[in-house]
């Protein structure tokens, strides 16, 4: 008989689990990656057509704006510690 007062007790996972996790999510990627660029043709083809005018424009504006998520998280960073 169970008791209904009693909360089932649950295993803490393992780190090497969420790290095997990972791990296989990033080989899966690369694996995708890895086809998709043998498959893939690349005779100045744009690949992603939202309002950029070449391949360059989009990569120089996500650059900028990897540069700007990364100086918000070491701003993020600063104020935490300083926190403390």
């Amino acid at each position: 008989m169970v008791d209904a007062g009693v909360p089932p007790v649950r295993r803490a996972r393992s780190p090497m689990t969420a790290l095997g996790g990972a791990v296989l999510v990033g080989a899966l990627v690369a694996v995708a990656a890895g086809v998709y660029g043998r498959v893939h043709d690349p005779a100045s083809e744009t690949t992603i057509r939202w309002f950029f005018t070449s391949t360059r424009h989009f990569k120089a504006w996500m650059t900028t704006l990897a540069l700007l998520l990364a100086i918000l998280q070491l701003l993020g960073a600063r104020t935490v510690l300083a926190g403390d």
